[in-house]
């Protein structure tokens, strides 16, 4: 027992020596040390997994090992019952694991074991990361029966390949829509996609096509929920066009929030989270602060945190702080948390890996503070 704790008090004192020696210089080795290592070696089952949904796992699916794959899929099947929202989280994990294993079968049928309220989420999630793998002819429109509505798999489909600038194969989907008629936010979309290639042009064209559709649904919006759908579609076609005083007066022209849990505010809150993102994917992020900034509560606070978010990712240390202010004195601590990897990562974008290592340390989760040394990890060389 003595010769026990000894041993534990020495392996102690050699992590705090490690961490110290990483931190003065911090290497991609001993920054994966500190993500996924434990006293005992390597983190493993759900302890592992409750790190890695918190990083940026769909970029690097290649740290998912047939073993992570597995849990994740026992955690969506025995979560489910109890929790139906719960589970997501690892659904997506699994989901990256097993299309980048080409297990993609596997990914479709772990869709049964959701409920069926997240099933078109679910499906999007597939999409996305067939597309992110380069392997679009297994979306299910391509010789697979259709799992949800198919212009929803459609939708999803166009929309994540111009995202990623691939206009052409975008254009050969949006051609084959079962409807022959895509609808105004994948014609957004696609002009946004063309105005970041620089064709402001063909943009215009898309946009002009996207204002006629909303128009034509104005004229049978009877319904609040329907009305201010399309109002924040017509106030993001201001923006991506450049109407900004125009996008500042619309908002202005809003009703009210009016405190209930309806489909109007849900859609109004969407609309929010569409116009800051939209702004900025055009690399427009002042503008996208002032948005956030002058948005009512609820959902300011989540328009601020996307704006900081994207500010980390690109190395905007100050302006990342400068948001932390704004969100007041009682925020959320997981929302302090989430600013707290923003500022880290954007300080390792910006070539400062050692203060990025700094604030990593001093975030008091440990299963956060392990996520964000696995991404600082991913911005040095191997």
């Amino acid at each position: 027992m003595a010769a026990a704790v000894v041993g534990w008090v020495g392996w102690g004192s050699t992590a705090r020596a490690d961490w110290a020696s990483c931190q003065s210089k911090p290497t991609r080795s001993c920054l994966l040390d500190e993500a996924l290592r434990s006293g005992d070696g390597q983190l493993t089952g759900k302890e592992r997994l409750d790190v890695m949904v918190l990083t940026g796992y769909r970029n690097h699916p290649e740290y998912l090992a047939p073993a992570d794959i597995e849990e994740a899929k026992q955690q969506v099947m025995d979560r489910q019952a109890s929790s139906p929202a719960l589970p997501w989280q690892y659904f997506s994990l699994a989901t990256t694991g097993l299309v980048a294993a080409d297990r993609i079968q596997e990914a479709y049928d772990l869709m049964s074991e959701l409920d069926a309220r997240w099933v078109n989420s679910a499906l999007d999630e597939v999409i996305r990361a067939l597309i992110k793998a380069g392997k679009p002819d297994e979306i299910p429109v391509f010789g697979r029966p259709v799992l949800a509505d198919p212009r929803h798999v459609f939708n999803t489909a166009v929309k994540t390949l111009a995202d990623q600038g691939n206009i052409e194969q975008a254009l050969v989907l949006t051609a084959l829509h079962p409807t022959g008629l895509p609808d105004e936010d994948t014609l957004t979309w696609l002009g946004v996609a063309y105005a970041k290639r620089g064709d402001g042009k063909t943009a215009a064209r898309f946009y002009a096509r996207a204002q006629a559709n909303i128009e034509g649904k104005k004229v049978y919006s009877v319904t609040d929920d329907t009305a201010i759908e399309l109002r924040f579609k017509q106030i993001v076609l201001q923006a991506v066009r450049g109407d900004i005083d125009g996008v500042r007066t619309a908002l202005k022209e809003l009703p009210a929030v009016s405190g209930r849990s309806d489909r109007a505010e849900m859609n109004r809150n969407v609309g929010y989270q569409q116009l800051v993102g939209f702004l900025l994917s055009l690399e427009n992020p002042a503008v996208a602060l002032e948005i956030a900034k002058s948005g009512p509560e609820p959902y300011r606070t989540l328009s601020l945190m996307t704006v900081a978010l994207w500010d980390g990712e690109h190395g905007r240390s100050d302006e990342t702080r400068a948001i932390l202010p704004l969100l007041g004195d009682n925020v959320d601590p997981k929302i302090r948390g989430t600013l707290q990897r923003a500022l880290a990562i954007a300080a390792a974008k910006s070539g400062d890996i050692k203060s990025a290592a700094a604030l990593a340390s001093e975030t008091n989760d440990s299963v956060r503070r392990r996520a964000i040394m696995f991404e600082l990890a991913q911005s040095l060389p191997p």
